[in-house]
């Protein structure tokens, strides 16, 4: 009897492997996988619940895997809670027959709820409504008082890793629009929101950000900000809403996905709607951040932290979903530094899991991610999807900001005993967020 060579028995078991991967990668992954470098190339032919993996990850998403160390974790597709209220009050105030937008793209008529709650996806003007449902009711929107009292910056070198961190507080407060309130409205102003962004730790940056009056009406912004090292407040300009967040990779439009009025840019296209791969799921915890946990990874786990350039998602944190998926355009106007964004909306929830960003040459320069978790509220029986992981990325420079989310002392959505007159530009000065009165 004749045996096979060593040499041709090593030959057989590799055609044997490769076929194996071949005929895995072909077929349907399993909750689980982890799609990196290693093996993207091989999976032109998978499928994740019945759709083909590849059409699922926009292109610049797949470039982030093979050239930088992306790492996405599939999970069994969960629905999302969608918070009913804004539709609700959409049918009261009629908006479908009474709210639209002008030649400019301000909105018209609008009281509360969701603006557009039925968009004509062929519309010409179909984006800037679904811009608009977003901004003052999706899901991370349809709050009356967000309360971020405390969440880090964390600040990133593609090649070393964490730099520094900051912590910073956000207090967003409705003046038009209110969804939980008995009065959708407060005073006579047209004031939208009252918001403050500003630093308290540590001391050497403490109160440095803005105060900002946004209005309903084609008003631009009033916005301050304190100047520590002259111990003062100055109005600045009522674009600053396109202008950097003082130290970071952030712009200030580039919280939790886009973070200005639609109508400040110059236009929006809608490019389609299809099924993409997105990192929100009801099952990721919501605490992004872990203060006095010890080590880095222990403080900041919703981070991947082991491997350049140390500011993805951690696929042990964050899990990624099939989704409907609003694709949209946004060109700002010609002054602003970006030549162009790209949206990935989450069509159910309205929030922004995942963005690009083009430089005027429209060369990619900024990746952008909010993965999106769960706020609940079992006072008020809420739950709404919330990002509380942001990272804002730059290719360019290999530079990245992250934003981390910890428990609060305090409600985060609708803290009893603030209200809008305590939003104010003093704050800035004293350099600490507004405490329950």
């Amino acid at each position: 009897m004749r045996f096979a060579s060593k040499k041709h028995t090593t030959l057989l078991t590799g055609a044997i492997l490769f076929i194996t991967s071949i005929s895995v990668f072909g077929e349907e992954l399993k909750p689980g996988f982890i799609i990196d470098k290693s093996n993207l190339s091989s999976l032109d032919d998978a499928t994740f619940e019945g759709t083909p993996v590849k059409d699922m990850i926009p292109e610049k998403t797949q470039w982030l895997i093979t050239d930088h160390n992306l790492r996405i974790k599939l999970a069994a597709s969960k629905p999302m809670p969608v918070v009913k209220k804004p539709l609700e009050l959409a049918k009261k105030y009629d908006n479908e027959n009474t709210v639209s937008l002008n030649e400019n793209g301000h909105l018209i008529n609008w009281t509360a709820g969701m603006p557009f709650p039925n968009v004509d996806l062929t519309a010409p003007d179909a984006a800037s409504k679904l811009m608009w449902n977003f901004y003052v009711a999706g899901d991370a929107s349809s709050f009356d008082f967000l309360n971020l009292e405390k969440f880090a910056f964390v600040f990133i070198d593609g090649k070393s890793g964490i730099e520094r961190e900051q912590i910073w507080a956000l207090q967003y407060y409705k003046m038009w629009g209110r969804t939980w309130s008995d009065e959708p409205i407060i005073g006579d102003s047209k004031l939208l929101n009252r918001k403050l962004l500003f630093a308290t730790y540590p001391d050497d940056v403490r109160g440095v950000g803005t105060f900002i009056n946004e209005y309903v009406d084609e008003r631009p912004d009033e916005a301050w900000a304190y100047i520590r090292s002259f111990r003062r407040i100055r109005r600045i300009s009522g674009n600053s809403w396109s202008e950097p967040i003082p130290g970071t990779d952030l712009l200030q439009e580039d919280d939790i996905g886009f973070q200005t009025k639609p109508s400040n840019y110059a236009s929006w296209k809608l490019l389609g709607k299809k099924k993409l791969l997105l990192p929100i799921h009801p099952d990721m915890e919501l605490f992004t951040w872990k203060p006095d946990a010890g080590s880095q990874k222990n403080e900041y786990p919703a981070m991947d932290l082991s491997a350049a350039p140390y500011w993805h998602p951690n696929p042990d944190f964050v899990v990624w979903q099939p989704r409907e998926t609003y694709v949209i355009e946004g060109v700002p106007p010609s002054y602003h530094p970006y030549g162009r964004r790209i949206i990935y909306m989450d069509a159910a929830t309205h929030t922004i899991p995942m963005g690009e960003i083009y430089d005027k040459r429209n060369e990619y320069w900024k990746g952008s991610m909010h993965p999106v978790m769960v706020y609940a509220d079992p006072a008020m029986d809420l739950n709404l999807a919330f990002p509380s992981l942001g990272v804002i990325a730059d290719y360019k420079r290999m530079h990245a900001t992250n934003y981390v989310t910890g428990k609060p002392d305090n409600k985060m959505m609708n803290t009893p005993g603030i209200n809008g007159n305590h939003i104010n530009v003093e704050v800035l000065r004293k350099g600490e967020p507004v405490r329950p009165q």
